[in-house]
């Protein structure tokens, strides 16, 4: 079993995936990916890859913690949502 505590840095054993297809400004999402409480060990960009499911799965196979969270680039994420 895997430790998916926070380590001491503030960094968790997870990653986080933006994708952002056809959208320009998706600036708000990566920063609020970027501001959060608890970080994640990667995060990855996905940019300009249609259909939406050819982007998800060349985000997902880039992945290799155990688990990810998704970010569209109209998202903003509240500080702690990551925590939650």
């Amino acid at each position: 079993m895997s430790d998916r505590s926070p380590k001491s840095d503030g960094v968790s054993d997870f990653t986080a995936i933006l994708l952002s297809v056809g959208q320009e400004d998706f600036r708000a999402a990566a920063d609020s990916i970027r501001k959060q409480t608890l970080r994640p060990r990667e995060i990855y960009h996905i940019r300009d890859v249609s259909p939406f499911a050819s982007a998800f799965n060349q985000a997902v196979d880039l992945v290799e913690s155990d688990f990810f969270f998704q970010v569209d680039s109209d998202m903003v994420l509240r500080p702690h949502c990551f925590e939650t």
